[in-house]
Formats: C-alpha cells, sequence, structure tokens
C-alpha cells in the first residue's frame, strides 16, 4: 500500500557481486537471469554504467570551473549570465556484507576482485552488528537521503547491497499547468482523487517480433 521506484540497473548491478563470487551452474544461471552470456560480458556492462556516473561527474566539474572562470573575468561576464553553480551528484555503489555468526566466509580472491571490478568493500559483521553496519553504509552512499533499510539483520547469511545515488535536473522539465486531478484505483479498489502529469509529445519507441 505503499509507493515504490524499482531500480533495474541496482538489481542487476547486485547481482553482478553474487555472480562474480559463483561458479558452475550457479553462475551460468545466474548470468541467464540477468541476460549476459559471459563473464566478460558483465563484466563490460557494469563498467559501461559506472563511467556514465564518471562521466557526468567530469562534466559537472568542468562546468563548474568555465562558470568560475567566467565570474573572475569582468570582461567575460559582461557577456555571459550565471544563474547559480550547477549542482549535481550521480553515484553507484555497491557492498557486499556477510554474517559472522553464519557459515559465509570471503575468500581473499573475492575480496580484491570485489574492490578492484566493483569498488564495493566485502565485509564480514557478527549478526548483532550488521543492520546497523549496513544502515550507517547506505546512509553515507546516499547523503543520508535513506538512512535505514532494516532493523534486523541477525538471521542474514550474505546481503547484496546497491545504491543508485542521482541528483540532476530534467533535460524536458514538465510544466507545472500540466497537472489534472483524476479518479485513481488503489489495490483496495477503492476510488481517490489524485493528481497525474498528462503530456502529448512524440516519442521514441523500440519494436520487436514479440511486441
Amino acid at each position: 500500500k505503499e509507493n515504490y521506484m524499482i531500480s533495474p540497473t541496482s538489481y542487476k548491478a547486485a547481482l553482478c557481486l553474487a555472480a562474480a563470487g559463483a561458479n558452475g551452474q550457479t553462475q551460468d544461471e545466474l548470468l541467464k537471469a540477468m541476460g549476459f552470456q559471459s563473464v566478460d560480458e558483465m563484466n563490460a556492462w557494469y563498467s559501461m554504467v559506472y563511467n556514465e556516473t564518471v562521466d557526468f561527474n567530469d562534466s559537472l566539474e568542468a562546468e563548474k570551473e568555465s562558470i568560475a572562470e567566467i565570474q573572475s573575468d569582468p570582461d567575460m561576464a559582461d557577456y555571459y549570465t550565471v544563474d547559480g553553480e550547477p549542482d549535481g551528484a550521480f553515484r553507484l555503489v555497491n557492498s557486499i556484507w556477510a554474517n559472522e555468526d553464519g557459515n559465509p566466509e570471503f575468500t581473499q580472491e573475492y575480496i580484491e576482485l570485489a574492490k578492484e571490478m566493483y569498488s564495493a568493500p566485502a565485509t564480514t559483521v557478527p549478526g548483532a552488528d550488521l543492520a546497523d553496519a549496513v544502515n550507517s553504509w547506505v546512509s553515507d552512499a546516499t547523503d543520508g537521503l535513506i538512512n535505514s533499510i532494516t532493523n534486523d539483520m541477525s538471521s542474514v547469511d550474505l546481503a547484496l547491497v546497491n545504491a543508485l545515488y542521482l541528483r540532476a535536473g530534467w533535460v524536458d522539465s514538465f510544466p507545472e499547468g500540466g497537472t489534472v486531478d483524476d479518479d485513481f484505483t488503489t489495490i483496495d479498489s477503492e476510488t481517490v482523487t489524485k493528481s497525474y502529469m498528462c503530456k502529448q509529445d512524440d516519442t521514441y519507441y523500440y519494436e520487436g517480433e514479440n511486441g
């Protein structure tokens, strides 16, 4: 009865950590579930996504430097209008946690792989402290926007955690005047009035053999 937003990229990134530590049939099934033919293809996908975050933040810093240069040069300031400093953030971060009281144990090879390939710490924590450790990591990764995801992880053997943090403006902003009120049917089949974003536009889409 609550609103949720699901990030397929986050699911996929977390499963990459699992597939990287698996082998044989288990690894094959994980790769198939994610739509990859091989570990190399999986790693190439993750690198592509991660590099998007790097490019975003590099572009943001370059824009900040450009504006700072304009503001420090009176001649340039006469020709350019600067409306505030560029703001934004884009981060994709992962971590994997093992319950010290359970059976999982990370090999040194996996710890190094997770760190080098996915920038993911692989940490072993006592079960009683696991929830606090994960919640603290999530809070830091999202700048406090998500400060808790669980109250108790003492019975969890292994946890794959991903945070996708994006703060940016829309390429095409939605006009406030386009909002209209209309009926919405809840999960209990009740009809309530909600605000809808309504817009007509030309949009590209993909059409394949299965629709």
